[in-house]
């Protein structure tokens, strides 16, 4: 008999024990031995419980069974209550879910939440409900009801005199909207504004809550503060100014201008403090207003410039090209013997002469400074300039030198680096090359010392040829006149001759193997007739050792 078991529970109910008929049986549930039933370990939903029983004496068997439900425990959550309320907020009716269910707020039995009501503090609001299956919850939640935003103002005085410059205005808590005089702003910039007093507003809304608002005024005073001017104190002094500096300060406060007296510890000698830089400070404070001001100023004591010649030699011969004049830094002026100059020629002085050369420089801060140097006109340099005439042909380079390897050495030796001047070319070589023909022509260089002055001079005539020189008379008159008797062959270069005279008919008349040979006319002894003749000649070449020259013409024997 399971008549005393209920057909369904609540997960929160508490544990039932389990009690048959007759007595001494096992229970199941689900088919798990138990002797009680507790919801609160069952899953919900449907169970089955079995009660078996067999008699001690005879086995006899008997069981019966009954199903039961486990109902959960309804999931409550509130849907608009808030954990906290400005005091202006308005009232609303307060909802959860599952709906049907009872509010109370503070044990107090309630369907809205009314924060005027209610009060500044903090408040319980639960939640009651029952299914429909008989099972109930209760939810539970502390809601805070605040007063309005405090507003402070953070780091703004209520005075400000006019050299302060422009800075955030800042509030807590932050992220509201700022009003100077009634328009918008972020910042308050004494600078720039006008003496007087000026309004400050900060309006202030919770992000989350448009109902939890506040605002704040304040006042804040610009005062003008005193106008302070550097006076008899320069940005910068040279190192040779010999002057005693004594900085005051013109002030120019609301009761009148004024001038302040120089402190001691302000003054200074720029020739006897040196190069280098010096901070001046002054301060003030308006008996007035009260507004304070300090000035300060950097004074620099600058170095002298260092100025230098720059590729001046101690001496130049007469000879000598014209020299620039140059020096670091550039910009300044430059004197000759006491003259303005901007090269110095030494073709204008005699051979002896001492000039002195001076450069004068001022920097960017008027500091100036200047050098000397005495530079001696030495005597020309005597040479004997070399002339020559070459004939020649490249094999396949020709080097036309200035002054042979041994020769510049020799020079190098006694301290002396030649510099090379080919009238023909900017480049400053001992040699150039000579490749082909079209070279040919004069050549000047001349060769100068370290200063400039002229060592050696050489001139060429070159002349590339590497064709030998041929030529063979158009005509000759064996006519016993004693003109043009004979055929010559004129020229030169060439070696290892072969000269042929044919005949009309191809036939070899005449044959020479030098210069010197000359032919007659005559061919076996007796007067070869008028008429054109052919001849070739073949020769070695000896401006270009090996190379064979084959060539043919033609002339006329004249009787």
């Amino acid at each position: 008999n399971l008549s005393a078991i209920a057909g369904s529970y609540c997960s929160t109910s508490p544990p039932v024990t389990l009690v048959g008929s007759p007595a001494g049986g096992v229970f199941k549930i689900d088919g798990n031995v138990a002797t009680a039933i507790n919801p609160a370990t069952l899953t919900a939903g449907n169970h089955t419980l079995t009660y078996d029983y067999s008699t001690p004496v005879s086995n006899c068997s008997s069981s019966t069974s009954k199903p039961f439900t486990v109902h959960p425990t309804p999931t409550l959550a509130f849907t608009n209550v808030k954990d906290a309320y400005c005091l202006a907020g308005s009232p609303f009716t307060m909802q959860a879910t599952p709906a049907g269910g009872t509010f109370t707020i503070n044990n107090v039995p309630a369907t809205q939440f009314n924060i005027a009501t209610l009060g500044i503090g903090n408040h319980t609001v639960k939640y009651s409900y029952t299914s429909p299956e008989g099972c109930s919850n209760t939810l539970s939640k502390p809601v805070q009801i605040a007063d309005k935003p405090t507003i402070t103002f953070v780091d703004l005085n209520p005075l400000y005199c006019s050299d302060v410059t422009a800075f955030n205005l800042q509030a807590t808590p932050s992220g509201g909207t700022f009003k100077v005089n009634n328009a918008p702003a972020t910042q308050f910039n004494p600078s720039t504004l006008p003496s007087g007093t000026y309004t400050i507003d900060y309006i202030y809304t919770d992000p989350t809550d448009a109902t939890c608002f506040n605002s704040a005024t304040t006042q804040v005073e610009v005062k003008p503060a005193p106008d302070m001017v550097w006076l008899d104190v320069l940005d910068n002094y040279c190192v040779t100014d010999d002057v005693l500096v004594q900085p005051t300060v013109k002030i120019t406060p609301p009761q009148g201008p004024g001038l302040a007296p120089t402190p001691p510890d302000l003054q200074f000698n720029p020739s006897i403090v040196g190069a280098g830089k010096r901070n001046l400070s002054f301060g003030f404070t308006d008996v007035i207003t009260g507004c304070s001001r300090t000035i300060t100023k950097e004074v620099t004591v600058h170095a002298l410039p260092t100025v230098a010649f720059m590729d001046l030699a101690d001496a130049y011969c007469q000879q000598s090209f014209v020299v620039p004049l140059k020096a670091t830094p550039a910009g300044g002026a430059f004197t000759v013997d006491g003259l303005p100059a901007t090269e110095l020629n030494p073709r204008d002085y005699a051979a002896g002469d001492v000039l002195l050369v001076r450069y004068d420089y001022a920097d960017a801060q008027s500091c100036a400074n200047f050098t000397e140097k005495e530079v001696e006109i030495t005597p020309a340099n005597v040479f004997t300039p070399i002339a020559e005439e070459l004939k020649i042909c490249p094999q396949p380079t020709y080097w036309l030198e200035a002054l042979t390897t041994a020769e510049e050495q020799a020079y190098k030796a006694t301290g002396i680096t030649p510099v090379y001047f080919w009238k023909h070319t900017t480049a400053s070589v001992r040699r150039i090359s000579i490749t082909e023909p079209s070279q040919s022509g004069e050549y000047e260089v001349t060769i100068r010392d370290n200063a400039g002055c002229p060592i050696a001079q050489k001139s060429y005539v070159l002349k590339v040829n590497c064709e030998p020189r041929l030529f063979i008379p158009t005509a000759f008159t064996p006519n016993a006149d004693s003109k043009n008797e004979k055929l010559q062959i004129f020229g030169g270069d060439f070696i290892k001759l072969d000269f042929k005279v044919y005949n009309r008919w191809g036939e070899v008349i005449y044959t020479a193997r030098s210069l010197e040979e000359m032919w007659d006319g005559n061919v076996k002894g007796k007067p070869a007739p008028a008429g054109i003749y052919a001849w070739t000649a073949t020769f070695e070449n000896t401006l270009k050792r090996g190379e064979v020259v084959r060539r043919q013409g033609q002339f006329s024997l004249i009787r």
